[in-house]
């Protein structure tokens, strides 16, 4: 059987992609976050997971070169090596001071600044009324201080400190 009209035989070319490409992902401060690709080798069209870690204290901010700034994203129908940076950012804690409850006409307290990056320093200061004298801070952390005047530094979360205030007793001696 001779098929109609003209007809050549010919060749037949097929290109098999057998390339991987690279996913390759970093921190830009290690100390701040980690970045991973999984898997970091793919074939032609393949699909990668891109994740980036924060450390504690930290948050993610941006990737350099992705866009919108997820901290996981999956790449796919890859055709090409990726490169990319992971940014981090130190996490903003709130500090609170507040009186005692009950305790609010025996004095007034303040917390300067009243936010804080992670490792951040503050101080409480408690300052009590005519008759009443400071006691101690309880801090949200657990911890207490007996000074009306209290710098904590190495802050890492959010911090209330509460003062607790007495009324202040005057000994009169009375010796004749």
């Amino acid at each position: 059987v001779t098929p109609p009209g003209d007809f050549v035989a010919g060749e037949v070319s097929i290109q098999i992609d057998d390339n991987r490409y690279t996913i390759s992902v970093n921190s830009a401060n290690p100390a701040q976050g980690s970045a991973s690709a999984t898997p970091d080798s793919v074939p032609r069209n393949g699909t990668s997971l891109v994740k980036a870690t924060p450390a504690s204290g930290y948050v993610f901010s941006h990737w350099a070169v992705h866009t919108p700034s997820e901290a996981t994203f999956t790449l796919s129908g890859i055709r090409e090596n990726y490169s990319d940076t992971a940014y981090f950012t130190p996490r903003t804690f709130t500090l609170q001071a507040l009186v005692a409850s009950g305790q609010g006409a025996m004095g007034t307290v303040t917390v300067s600044p009243t936010s804080v990056q992670t490792g951040g320093t503050a101080t409480w200061t408690a300052t009590p009324n005519a008759g009443y004298k400071f006691v101690h801070w309880s801090f949200s952390d657990g911890t207490t201080s007996a000074l009306a005047s209290t710098v904590k530094s190495g802050i890492a979360q959010s911090l209330t400190g509460t003062a607790s205030f007495a009324v202040a007793t005057v000994t009169v001696d009375m010796t004749y």
